[in-house]
């Protein structure tokens, strides 16, 4: 995935662990079940926060999100509905 997004920035990468999906509404992720999904776009963002987790190097940061985290796709950031 960091290959594909290196030659092509403008495209979000996301990927869905088992027992897990999201559901899509206009511009509006929302992640359900019971693991989790990746988002990445060049950022981090954890509701556990980042000392919990092995980060990539700068230019492979992502947003790890758990069921109920919702995520803007047109803006590319989390919002809190």
């Amino acid at each position: 995935m960091f290959t594909i997004l290196k030659n092509k920035p403008e495209l979000l990468g996301i990927g869905i662990d088992e027992s897990t999906a999201i559901i899509v509404k206009g511009d509006i992720l929302e992640v359900i079940g019971e693991s989790y999904v990746i988002v990445y776009d060049q950022f981090f963002w954890s509701a556990e926060g980042s000392h919990y987790k092995e980060l990539p190097s700068k230019n492979q940061l992502f947003y790890f999100l758990k069921s109920g985290d919702k995520y803007n796709l047109r803006e590319r950031k989390i919002t809190w509905n």
